[in-house]
């Protein structure tokens, strides 16, 4: 049987009650000036900037729609994939872009799967070009400074008394020199968080212990957690590692993605 149009609009997701206690409409608010916005930059991100399409724009805006209620996003990426009509796999890699973008973030929801949604506004340092950024140039004055006045008959001034030397100057005195700190070492660094601080095998895939803690992370997509690992090892060697899923065929994953 067919839900009448108050029963659908009762469902939690699509009404809320404010804080006057009057039930109001979930709505998604997308800023005209948005259409301003073409690109968000983060050196995080490849290539230093993801496309801010309308897509990404209304997911950013439906996270953002949840908190203008009072509440957190925390539904599947499935049923987000729904919101913006992208498959789960395409939705999961726009979030992961948002992240790296810094304008999400996504957390652990205790007893549950799903994850807590939450945004950051956008600033100017978002869509600012990198090469834009520009060191404002030191102004130079002009002006020469005084000299020093010359202290009449300073061979003959008396020494003042914290000029005086004391016992306590001599060397066996003195503080010794700060020790010379020694560059960490890879037996230094912390655990990765799988464990350890191996990250790969002889044959270059991620250890078991990896690949295990990183489809945990991502809920099973095998993509996502590749990229999750080499981002995670890029950070603790500090250096890029790019890790990619094994394949025996070549195919473009991104041929029908709208962004």
């Amino acid at each position: 049987m067919a839900k009448t149009l108050a029963e659908i609009k009762a469902d939690p997701k699509y009404q809320y009650t404010d804080k006057d206690g009057k039930v109001r409409d979930r709505t998604i608010n997308i800023p005209h000036y948005f259409r301003e916005i073409p690109r968000i930059y983060s050196p995080n991100l490849e290539n230093g900037f993801m496309d801010f399409c309308p897509k990404a724009q209304k997911l950013y805006c439906y996270f953002q729609g949840w908190e203008n209620s009072g509440n957190f996003c925390y539904e599947s990426q499935t049923e987000l994939g729904k919101v913006i009509d992208l498959s789960r796999e395409h939705t999961c890699k726009l979030i992961q872009k948002l992240q790296d973008a810094g304008l999400i973030t996504k957390e652990k929801n205790p007893g549950y799967r799903s994850k807590v949604y939450r945004t950051f506004p956008i600033t100017d340092a978002h869509i600012t070009p990198p090469e834009a950024l520009t060191v404002q140039p030191v102004a130079a004055s002009d002006e020469v400074p005084a000299p020093e006045p010359v202290k009449a008959a300073e061979e003959h001034s008396v020494p003042d008394f914290d000029d005086l030397p004391f016992v306590w100057d001599a060397p066996e005195y003195l503080e010794p020199p700060a020790p010379t700190p020694t560059i960490p070492t890879q037996q230094d660094k912390p655990d990765l968080p799988w464990g350890g601080v191996a990250i790969c095998k002889p044959n270059g895939d991620p250890i078991d212990a990896a690949l295990k803690w990183a489809l945990t992370e991502t809920m099973g997509d095998e993509e996502a957690a590749y990229r999750l690992i080499s981002q995670t090892a890029t950070k603790h060697l500090g250096r890029e590692i790019i890790l990619t899923v094994p394949t025996n065929e070549t195919f473009d994953e991104f041929e029908d993605l709208p962004f």
